[in-house]
């Protein structure tokens, strides 16, 4: 077997493995790099199979390790990036349960340090929730990391009308019903904003 990469002007960031003259793969070249060390000899497509998914599981476990090393990724999303680069779905499974193990990746830390963040930003537990759910937390997991970071949405809300409202005029009926809706908007419960509003 005679084997190739051939690069297409018209689509960077691409790559393809050519078998016999024939294309076989598309590789992403931010995974497996610009010169990946593709099999030499092969005696058949069983060999080329097996030897590429060592190959791919290297390569996409490095590319993996460089975006956890740049942020914090939830399992969902690193999941998603990996196949957006053409990962096969088993190669990625590896990959998560490797990180998973390590500790690379952790969903309950990236939630915490999601909320934290969002709560920083003047968010409300609703929007930090869906926020969550979102990026693959499980809803249950979510309330539960919302209870645990999340205190003082009353303070939180006094804060927000005290700077970021503080040109409305509560006391008129549009001003009032305007900041209500932008709070709501923002993730918190009437039953906490009326409770702020009162003080």
């Amino acid at each position: 077997m005679k084997i190739s990469l051939h690069y297409d002007e018209r689509k960077k960031g691409v790559a393809y493995i050519i078998v016999d003259g024939d294309r076989w793969r598309e590789v992403a070249t931010s995974v497996f790099g610009k010169k990946p060390d593709l099999p030499k000899e092969c005696s058949s497509f069983e060999e080329l199979e097996e030897k590429f998914q060592a190959l791919e599981y290297r390569c996409a476990m490095r590319y993996a390790l460089t975006l956890l090393s740049k942020a914090m990724n939830p399992t969902k999303k690193l999941i998603q990036k990996l196949k957006t680069k053409g990962v096969s779905s088993s190669t990625a499974e590896r990959v998560i349960e490797r990180c998973q193990k390590n500790r690379y990746l952790d969903d309950m830390a990236w939630a915490e340090a999601t909320v934290r963040n969002e709560m920083r930003k003047g968010n409300g537990p609703r929007r930090i929730i869906m926020k969550l759910i979102t990026n693959g937390i499980e809803k249950s997991l979510a309330e539960d990391v919302i209870e645990k970071e999340f205190s003082g949405a009353t303070e939180t809300i006094e804060r927000l009308i005290a700077t970021k409202y503080k040109s409305r005029d509560l006391s008129s009926y549009e001003g009032r019903g305007a900041v209500i809706a932008a709070l709501m908007r923002k993730g918190f419960d009437l039953t906490d904003i009326e409770g702020a509003l009162t003080q």
